[in-house]
């Protein structure tokens, strides 16, 4: 099969338009003339060449998600084609499978993975990506023999750089056996590409913020600021000019740990040997109002200067978060601004975006997930699982482990009387502890930690426990879920080097290899990768479904990914119907991945993105939209 690069010079792009006008295609081909050249967006040749290439030919990018849009834009009618060579895996991106690469030789990636930065890697003549990438504009109207060299040499450039690019990382790919399986690095290359052309429709449509609600947010964190600044100043830590004193910091965190007769082992320094401030530091220190003042000043302050000031540009135009497809996890991540990962208080944050004017935000999210492609990886592994044995069964894995670690006081049926408090308020309050205690190991747990490392993530939760609680936790966790003793002697038979703490890992068989750097990411690696595979699944179903005509989600348009959930922003009065189809393409996509322990999912509407929303009925049943409350009594931070 013949290989074509291409790569589109277009328009530029801005607030609203994040998929801009083609102005060129240029291509480089691996054929016996080597040939390459430009086509203008005008020429007739030029839709019949990228029609001809998208149907026949394995097509290379770099970055396709965005040339793909950007065709999709020039040329609806390449829908159809484009599909098909995504669907076929005929798709390849330079930049991703330099990223499988490094995550399963080295077990980390880079910072950049830019065309520039990879014909560096690959020692090619350094590329200009200053003098031309965003004149094209200028050139929209005019033929291609009235351009300048510089423009028509900079865009087929490119192209065959890329192609060369390609070639170079074909030619390093490991030709061995491991486990028994090929040692495929770039097998999982389409349908990473497929995810990432999903995620790319999401950030171009982007979100839009309520002034009004985003005005009242900006006043409360600016007076939640001026309230920790009054704590701080009265501790000398914070001076009169609002610039933050880390030696006296430093001394009330030192203070705080002779108090607490904390061992010397226990106590975070940076590696010049002083006491460290950092986040995960400070965490580790409980009860101790200066320093929760401290970590929240720290917080409201990094969010009004960053996040806060990405939010109030969309006011005025839609919000294009970037997404990060591929990370060593195989999940994403999203940035400028991180919409993956706002904060759950105040309530405020989330719920200013809101939904355009005459639509609704249709959520759906996976019923415990994680603990679904935990299960599964058990089974795949050959390991009797009991934790899939109570999901199929129908049961609360968290009130199931949670009778465990109180002894098992009554049956499983019964504990669902006692926490609903049939059996008086005394149980109805161990039982309702118990399960979240159940449910911070559940979550916990699985990914290796030791006892130590446990006590500290438990107090994410808001549980402060000690040592030996901590082990005793882990051991009636073992009991109540056998498998996992068998699941990390398993991850622990994978390591490929003892000295360094590398671990060779495969998510799923014949799936993603990784090298994992430490023993703790080996664990976690296969159930969080299989998640995430279900869930860039559904999305690129879901993204199907919205550019194709006539189903219920056509028309719609994806705004949020957050890990197992989806958003997508759809007309009001279709919104029910919306929920139940995304609904289906999330379960019947996930449980591709997970087929032993199949998961449900949970929907509703709601005016705005908000950790509060539930399902709202009308009268008649019918699913309808959820609105904050007009007053809000929380003071959480």
């Amino acid at each position: 099969m013949t290989v074509v690069a291409l790569d589109t010079e277009t328009s530029l792009m801005g607030p609203g338009c994040q998929v801009p006008l083609m102005v060129c295609v240029s291509y480089a081909a691996d054929d016996e003339l080597s040939s390459s050249g430009l086509l203008h967006h005008s020429d007739p040749r030029a839709l019949e060449f990228v029609r001809g290439a998208l149907e026949d030919s394995e097509v290379v990018f770099a970055n396709p998600s965005f040339d793909l849009a950007v065709f999709l834009r020039w040329q609806p009618s390449l829908w159809g084609p484009i599909y098909g060579a995504l669907e076929e895996g005929r798709i390849k991106d330079v930049q991703m499978r330099q990223k499988l690469l490094d995550v399963a030789v080295k077990g980390k990636l880079e910072k950049s993975y830019s065309l520039k930065t990879l014909a560096n890697l690959y020692r090619f003549a350094e590329l200009d990506k200053d003098t031309w990438r965003l004149c094209y504009h200028r050139l929209y109207d005019k033929p291609l023999d009235q351009w300048p060299e510089g423009a028509v040499n900079y865009a087929v450039e490119d192209a065959k750089t890329t192609l060369r690019i390609f070639q170079e990382q074909a030619s390093l790919e490991p030709k061995q056996k491991s486990d028994g399986f090929d040692l495929d690095i770039f097998k999982d290359e389409g349908f990473q590409n497929r995810a990432a052309f999903a995620l790319h429709l999401c950030s171009a449509w982007g979100v839009r913020v309520d002034s009004g609600r985003f005005g009242k947010l900006e006043e409360q964190l600016a007076a939640r600021r001026t309230d920790l600044q009054k704590i701080l100043t009265g501790r000398g830590i914070i001076r009169e000019d609002l610039t933050r004193d880390t030696a006296r910091a430093k001394a009330y965190v030192s203070s705080v740990y002779t108090a607490n007769q904390t061992p010397p082992s226990e106590i975070v320094t940076t590696p010049t040997g002083e006491i460290s401030l950092s986040e995960e530091a400070l965490e580790k220190i409980s009860d101790d109002p200066v320093i929760d003042a401290y970590l929240a000043y720290a917080k409201t302050s990094s969010f009004i200067s960053k996040d806060l000031a990405s939010l109030s540009k969309g006011i005025d135009a839609p919000i294009h978060t970037r997404f990060d497809t591929f990370r060593e996890t195989g999940r994403t991540s999203s940035y400028s601004p991180n919409l993956q990962n706002l904060p759950r208080y105040p309530y405020e944050i989330r719920e200013c975006i809101t939904a355009r004017e005459g639509h609704a935000f249709a959520v759906v999210d996976y019923s415990a997930g994680e603990l679904h492609a935990l299960a599964q990886v058990c089974i795949t592994q050959g390991i009797e699982s009991k934790l899939a044995e109570v999901l199929n069964a129908g049961r609360d894995p968290h009130l199931e482990v949670g009778l465990e670690l109180l002894g098992n006081p009554c049956s499983y049926e019964e504990g669902k009387l006692w926490i609903s408090g049939e059996n008086g308020e005394e149980w109805k309050a161990k039982l309702k502890e118990g399960r979240q205690v159940a449910k911070i190991c559940n979550f916990g747990w699985p990914g290796g930690m030791g006892a130590a490392r446990f006590t500290d993530y438990a107090k994410g939760y808001g549980l402060n426990i000690t040592l030996n609680r901590s082990q005793e936790l882990k051991d009636g966790w073992f009991n109540a879920l056998p498998e996992m003793r068998r699941y990390f002697a398993d991850i622990r038979s994978k390591c490929v080097d003892s000295d360094k703490g590398h671990y060779r890992m495969q998510d799923r068989p014949g799936g993603r290899w990784r090298t994992c750097t430490s023993y703790t990411s080996a664990c976690n690696y296969r159930f969080q990768a299989l998640m995430s595979n279900g869930a860039k699944e559904a999305l690129w179903r879901i993204a199907k479904a919205q550019l194709e005509r006539g189903g219920p989600l056509s028309g719609t348009a994806t705004v949020g990914f957050i890990h197992d959930e989806i958003v997508i922003e759809v007309p009001t009065d279709r919104g029910e119907e919306c929920v139940n189809a995304m609904s289906d393409i999330m379960v019947e996509s996930y449980n591709i991945f997970v087929p032993d322990v199949p998961c449900g999912v949970e929907g509703h509407l709601t005016s705005c993105l908000s950790k509060r929303a539930a399902p709202v009925y009308t009268q008649g049943s019918k699913l309808t939209v959820w609105t904050p409350p007009k007053k809000d009594n929380h003071h959480e931070t």
